[in-house]
């Protein structure tokens, strides 16, 4: 029996197969491992981490221009809940490098990182905004990857951030606070050989000290930007959308 087909616009289509065979990870016994430390600051929580795994046997069908299908490289997102250590305050995660199965899945990034837990010591009523921390990725299986700065394994990370609080008043009515930092995800890659495994620290700093934040215009209109408060009490209203993270550090 054939199977049906649906197509949504050149979107991406069902994987191959009808009713599909087994693609969940199954990772062997003699994996070696991806060990992600996360050390996360008073206030904050690390988020779970995300594992991207690529498949040449599971592949995806596409559909171009011409309405002819072609065959991608398949993908599989795992989210995996970090553990709390008691002796030494980390959260930890192993990430199997062969994902196994039927379609020998194999890693090919990581992301990771932390967001606030509470933020009632910063500003009453407020949201919990995203997520910062750093993606890593092995070799170069996506072309994105090449950009990434290759660095060394194991590898140790920290990066420092500081309270945004971000006050909406058109498109919404309240106020967010996030991690700020150079980016909000930090891309790496680390070059691994066949059966070699990693180990990823992350220890990022908080300097509560330094609260940044933002207040957005009431109409959306020309002349009607976000004012951008530093902690000196420096105002910039120049159409910018983010602070200055070079500016905060220096102050």
């Amino acid at each position: 029996m054939k199977c049906p087909s649906v197509v949504l616009f050149g979107v991406l289509l069902a994987n191959t197969g009808c009713a599909q065979v087994n693609q969940e990870l199954a990772p062997p016994s003699d994996n070696v491992w991806i060990d992600i430390a996360v050390k996360a600051p008073k206030n904050t929580q690390p988020i779970r981490v995300n594992s991207f795994y690529l498949s040449e046997i599971c592949k995806k069908d596409r559909l171009r221009a011409d309405m002819k299908i072609y065959k991608i490289t398949g993908t599989k997102v795992r989210y995996l809940t970090m553990s709390l250590e008691d002796d030494t305050g980390l959260y930890r995660a192993k990430i199997p490098r062969n994902g196994g199965g039927r379609c020998q899945w194999q890693l090919s990034r990581v992301t990771f990182g932390i967001k606030y837990a509470s933020v009632e010591h910063l500003v009453k009523n407020g949201e919990i905004g995203g997520a910062v921390g750093v993606r890593v990725a092995f070799n170069d299986a996506y072309l994105e990857f090449n950009d990434y700065p290759v660095v060394s394994n194991p590898l140790t990370l920290s990066p420092i951030y500081y309270p945004l609080i971000t006050q909406w008043r058109f498109s919404k009515q309240s106020t967010d606070v996030d991690l700020f930092g150079r980016h909000d995800f930090d891309s790496y890659k680390i070059r691994l050989k066949e059966h070699e495994g990693a180990k990823i620290t992350f220890l990022p700093q908080v300097d509560e000290s330094k609260v940044v934040r933002m207040i957005g215009p009431k109409e959306r209109k020309k002349g009607e930007n976000w004012r951008i408060i530093y902690p000196d009490g420096t105002i910039i209203s120049t159409g910018a959308i983010k602070p200055d993270f070079n500016r905060m550090k220096a102050m």
